[in-house]
């Protein structure tokens, strides 16, 4: 079972972190948005609480996903995921089609790892082996940050990774590595797909977003011209004004 935040009344948002964070992550937004929405965001799994699912993928994250929506109850909630929290998303989009209004990538690609990529996880598996969640986190995070000059965030997100289990970070590189391309899908959703966009964001280039919102039938663009990879954290209230508008289209 998935531990879970959740404020707010009116139409359902789900808010998914990314890999080596956790729902705190969202807490602007979701202080900028519960006034007219109900924000759950919840902890993937080996997370806050969360119980760790031995057999990862993206497919059995986004089923306690959908276990976690029918104990709450939700009716075809918005669903928007930052980096790992997008491939789950696009996993609970092919497996639940018809039930979710909208979903979004905040910083992720419909795209599966290149060969390049997937070694690089295999060497972060290899490094939290041998040196920890904390150490690996401390190499990982900062660059993911357009300001470096912002070390409060950066110092915050560092800090949470003590929290992690290192078979729990190692399970969820392992399921990123192994995740289906879902590049195709984006142009069968007849529902609004939201894009959130870091002019500077280092693992996600803008222009591979950017392409693939051009694949579906509607898209939202929300460009960031002040963040990494990291814009709910460094262009907060700007993200939250976009979810907002796009929310208010759905």
């Amino acid at each position: 079972m998935l531990t879970y935040n959740r404020k707010g009344q009116g139409r359902p948002l789900v808010l998914i972190h990314g890999f080596c964070e956790n729902n705190t992550c969202f807490n602007e937004q979701v202080l900028l948005l519960h006034d007219s929405y109900d924000v759950i965001t919840p902890n993937l799994p080996g997370i806050a609480g969360s119980t760790l699912v031995e057999d990862t993928t993206m497919e059995s994250i986004a089923k306690e996903l959908h276990q976690l929506f029918k104990a709450l109850q939700l009716e075809k909630p918005i669903i928007i995921g930052h980096s790992m929290g997008g491939y789950v998303t696009l996993a609970y989009a092919r497996q639940y089609p018809g039930q979710f209004a909208a979903i979004g990538l905040l910083h992720s690609t419909a795209a599966a790892d290149s060969s390049e990529r997937k070694l690089k996880r295999e060497q972060a598996v290899s490094f939290i082996q041998t040196n920890g969640a904390q150490v690996y986190a401390t190499n990982f995070i900062p660059p993911l940050f357009y300001n470096q000059s912002n070390k409060l965030a950066i110092e915050a997100c560092v800090n949470e990774v003590s929290t992690f289990t290192n078979e729990g970070l190692i399970l969820a590189l392992t399921a990123m590595k192994n995740r289906e391309d879902h590049t195709a899908l984006l142009s069968t959703l007849s529902v609004p797909v939201f894009f959130g966009i870091g002019k500077y964001d280092s693992l996600i280039p803008e222009e591979v977003m950017f392409n693939q919102a051009t694949l579906c039938k509607q898209a939202y663009v929300a460009y960031l011209k002040n963040s990494g990879h990291m814009g709910h954290l460094e262009e907060a209230q700007l993200l939250a004004s976009h979810v907002r508008r796009f929310m208010e289209g759905v």
